[in-house]
């Protein structure tokens, strides 16, 4: 279960780490002033810059574990990562904290301003703060290596610094690449099966909840986010009432047909909502004015997916899902341009599914259309030659046209199969 919580944590929730990391390096921090309270140690400012970068340097080191947090989560040890940073946070932060207060002694002549190195601009007084030669004379400097010490020591420090500069950026490059080579969704599935897709749903929505609104564009803001049981409800503001009154229809309705097949591409493309998707989620697109009014609402659920996901790579759909889910996937397709003309007498008007059978049945307008020997044989091989119907048929798949009047009445049945192809 807890690697389960940190993968949704880092890949889902968008959860940053840094936070909590933080707060455990402050209780290092503060354990040190308990721990060395008695002590009666300094530091001069040349060792001190140099050992701080030294440390700045080891949390670089560190924190290119996260590289291998893509990796570590398919195997299911990402949580190991996530152990190791807070157990070296607590370290360092008791470390930070022993330099900073033999720091503080050395400047002014007691502990209490060590503190200061853990408050951004601040903490530069203790880098920059000349020895108090008359405070705390009994304190003893921390023995250090000659290399830390004089102008040797701020040189060293000031390498130290751009080390981690340079690592860090490196890092992130090297972080973009490895995000382009692994699948997010292969990542975050098994971590949504344990924790089940209504309570990730709830954690996602917690998560974004304190960052609203969000600018989507330049006419629509994000502006609430929600979970209720299986459903992801996101609403959306036209900030530009320009928008409203060119977009909607005259029941003010902004989002049409043409609006839902986009909301449905953009939805279903998405790695992260495919996923949620797949594992039984609704995503709702919900739209309204500023002054609140309701513009539509949209549910994007798997079968407004399937279109686009059968599109993308037919052959690896059917590899992956099974030939009768891609049947569903090609008719759900279809049925997005129902009723559609074939030529001037023929138009497509119904596709149905059954197992391995995909249906489709079309509507002919002229009365001379034959089906003899040779018609059949020409819309065979247009089936067969078809692309859409290539990764199906390969599979077992069969697809039968069904001809009528335009009345109802029968005309013709074809059926093709892979042995008809010579697939």
């Amino acid at each position: 279960m807890l690697e389960h919580w940190v993968v949704i944590h880092a890949f889902l929730v968008g959860g940053d780490v840094t936070v909590p990391v933080t707060g455990v390096a402050l209780v290092g921090f503060a354990a040190a002033f308990f721990v060395r309270a008695n002590a009666r140690s300094r530091l001069a400012r040349a060792p001190y810059f140099a050992l701080s970068m030294l440390l700045y340097l080891c949390a670089s080191v560190m924190s290119c574990l996260w590289l291998f947090s893509y990796r570590a989560a398919l195997t299911g040890t990402l949580w190991t990562i996530y152990a190791a940073a807070f157990v070296f946070a607590l370290g360092a932060g008791y470390v930070l904290g022993v330099l900073a207060i033999a720091r503080s002694r050395d400047a002014f002549g007691s502990q209490g301003y060590g503190i200061l190195s853990f408050i951004p601009v601040l903490n530069l007084i203790l880098f920059f703060k000349g020895p108090n030669t008359q405070a705390a004379p009994a304190a003893v400097e921390i023995p250090v290596l000659r290399v830390f010490r004089g102008g040797i020591g701020i040189a060293l420090g000031v390498l130290l610094l751009c080390a981690s500069s340079v690592l860090s950026g490196l890092q992130k490059i090297v972080l973009q690449s490895i995000m382009a080579t692994v699948p997010l969704e292969d990542v975050l599935r098994p971590a949504v099966r344990a924790i089940g897709i209504e309570d990730t749903l709830q954690r996602m929505a917690a998560a974004v909840h304190g960052d609203l609104p969000v600018a989507v564009d330049g006419t629509t803001l994000l502006t609430a986010v929600s979970a209720d049981g299986k459903r992801l409800r996101r609403t959306y503001t036209a900030i530009n009432d320009s928008i409203v009154d060119d977009g909607a229809d005259n029941d003010g309705v902004l989002i049409n047909a043409t609006m839902r097949r986009n909301i449905n591409a953009k939805v279903c493309g998405g790695p992260r909502n495919a996923m949620l998707i797949g594992e039984g989620a609704e995503i709702e697109e919900h739209y309204e004015s500023l002054a609140g009014k309701s513009l539509g609402r949209h549910v994007v659920d798997e079968a407004a997916c399937l279109p686009h996901w059968y599109a993308a790579d037919r052959a690896a759909y059917v590899r992956t899902h099974g030939v009768e889910k891609a049947i569903r996937a090609q008719a759900a397709m279809t049925r997005l341009w129902l009723p559609y003309k074939v030529d001037h007498r023929t138009s497509a008007i119904s596709v149905e599914t059954q197992g391995r059978r995909l249906q489709r049945t079309f509507m002919v307008t002229d009365d001379s259309v034959t089906f003899g020997p040779d018609a059949r044989a020409a819309r065979t091989r247009k089936v067969c030659d078809f692309i859409s119907f290539a990764p199906l048929l390969h599979a077992g798949a069969e697809i039968i046209d069904i001809f009528v009047k335009q009345d109802g009445t029968f005309i013709a049945r074809i059926a093709v199969n892979k042995k008809q192809c010579g697939f």
